[in-house]
């Protein structure tokens, strides 16, 4: 009986030193199947690397394409309008975590980009408008290289003038014609005059602008006024004289 009892007693500690180093065993593989996994985020050469996109097609993006061979399905997608060009859609893209491909119709009506977050698959024929698919790939040839920034225009101004700005000189000297201008500031909308400038310096076609700061006085008395602001008026055809004034100054735009 005694015998029994102490055969029993050793192997049930026999079974529990072998269920310990299985589960050591168990617990060393984990450890080095999750070593293996993270080395391969790094250095695996199939892990996808970046964002590529492929066209699809001349026309609007669809979900896929059915029994009978149309496509079908618009999507779930972002609308973006006023988008100028495909790369600026693209780039809409590739900013967006979870972009699955992107639609862009370059008609002049229209000017628009749609960013798709569902499944593209196919597309629907239309002219004027290009469907493409995002995805994931190792193969660099292929990543989506964000443009890169365009530099700052730098321009320099040269007074022409303590005055309004005029088109020529008459015979007699006299400073005359208005000019073709856009207003860009006025007594409304105030600004200061690095502004004025800056907007000019945007702007390819401006080519001089005139700045009148504003009177407070002739503003009622609860109006809040930046101090300096005043009117600016952008000029895109030629300016060779100036009135003169010491309430404005009339600029030319050296670029």
């Amino acid at each position: 009986m005694e015998m029994n009892m102490r055969a029993s007693i050793l192997l049930v500690l026999v079974m529990a030193v072998l269920a310990t180093m299985s589960e050591a065993t168990s617990l060393r593989s984990k450890a080095q199947a999750t070593l293996q996994e993270s080395r391969g985020l790094t250095s695996h050469p199939h892990k996808p690397i970046c964002l590529a996109f492929k066209k699809l097609g001349d026309g609007f993006c669809r979900e896929k394409v059915d029994h009978y061979g149309e496509p079908v399905g618009t999507g779930t997608f972002n609308l973006y309008k006023h988008i100028e060009s495909k790369s600026e859609c693209a780039m809409l893209c590739y900013e967006y975590e979870d972009c699955t491909g992107w639609e862009y119709d370059s008609r002049s009506h229209r000017k628009t980009c749609e960013v798709h977050r569902g499944e593209v698959g196919a597309y629907k024929a239309k002219h004027g408008v290009e469907c493409y698919e995002a995805y994931k790939t190792a193969d660099e040839s292929k990543c989506f290289t964000p443009p890169k920034p365009e530099p700052e225009p730098t321009c320099e101004y040269k007074l022409l003038g303590n005055g309004y700005c005029r088109e020529a000189y008459d015979y007699h000297g006299n400073p005359y014609g208005l000019g073709d201008y856009k207003t860009y500031c006025n007594k409304n909308k105030p600004c200061v005059e690095d502004k004025c400038r800056e907007a000019c310096t945007g702007y390819e076609w401006c080519k001089y602008y005139e700045f009148k700061p504003i009177n407070p006085d002739n503003l009622p008395w609860d109006t809040y006024l930046e101090e300096g602001a005043g009117r600016c008026e952008l000029y895109r055809g030629y300016i060779g004289a100036y009135k003169p004034s010491s309430k404005a100054k009339c600029y030319m735009k050296y670029c």
